[in-house]
């Protein structure tokens, strides 16, 4: 994130606002040690990240099974509105991503997962300066 400024959210993450239009916002983010978010859905935004540096660990959430994948450095992956994982850093060292909306995200909704079926907890309403 060299020349970026870096807001920290909750958990340790930080992340910069790189672009945003009606269209598409993009985001860097910085991924310390044991920090994660929790498992989320995109709402009506499909996605791609990327992994700038170190290795991301991706949980998703279909009915009825938990899927993980690893996603190291230059490694990227995509997904459809309403795709529901989770994102975390389980090494010791920092990862960088980036990550791109399209169109930009209005809500988010987050679950936990009982016995391999995702289960709404929440939906919040995501502020312009805040990413998912």
């Amino acid at each position: 994130m060299d020349g970026l400024h870096a807001d920290v959210a909750p958990g340790g993450r930080s992340y910069q606002l790189a672009f945003r239009d009606g269209d598409v916002e993009v985001w860097f983010i910085s991924w310390p040690r044991d920090t994660s978010i929790e498992m989320h859905d995109h709402d009506n935004s499909s996605g791609a990240l990327a992994v700038l540096d170190g290795s991301l660990t991706e949980t998703r959430a279909v009915p009825g099974s938990v899927h993980r994948r690893v996603l190291g450095t230059r490694n990227c992956a995509s997904f459809p509105p309403g795709y529901i994982h989770d994102i975390s850093n389980p090494l010791p060292i920092r990862a960088m991503s980036v990550h791109a909306y399209s169109p930009p995200i209005e809500q988010m909704t987050f679950y936990a997962v009982e016995a391999g079926i995702p289960v709404p907890v929440r939906t919040e309403t995501v502020l312009e300066g805040v990413p998912a």
